[in-house]
């Protein structure tokens, strides 16, 4: 597995719609130094490159099921063990997305959303 891989961040999140969480995620690029999203903000980058970044679907309603949320996002299988412990460790339920970052991409572990954790994949 390549490194860039190896090292996955897991955040549960919840918003009221779907148009509030696009509008979340919406990266705006330009010639300035402020951040390329409100997540980015929020989580105090800058910038962050989105190919390494995996949001799941919206779930609507919210859902409680971890672990059939966490299976569709890549290299699951080698961490979703951990990652429903964590969750059962600090619950954060319901949650309509699932938010997976790769590559240590976001260093500054921010508290605004649910973060399950940091995982080996």
């Amino acid at each position: 597995m390549a490194e860039e891989f190896e090292i996955v961040d897991i955040w549960l999140c919840r918003f009221p719609s779907v148009t509030a969480a696009d509008a979340y995620f919406a990266k705006t690029y330009g010639d300035d130094d402020r951040p390329i999203s409100q997540f980015a903000a929020d989580m105090g980058e800058r910038f962050y490159d989105h190919d390494f970044m995996e949001q799941g679907r919206f779930h609507d309603p919210p859902v409680n099921d971890l672990a059939k949320a966490v299976a569709r996002h890549s290299f699951s299988s080698s961490y979703s063990a951990e990652v429903v412990e964590g969750f059962r460790l600090n619950p954060f339920a319901p949650f309509n997305i699932v938010l997976m970052m790769c590559n240590r991409e976001i260093e500054r572990q921010c508290r605004l959303l649910s973060q399950i954790g940091r995982y080996t994949t």
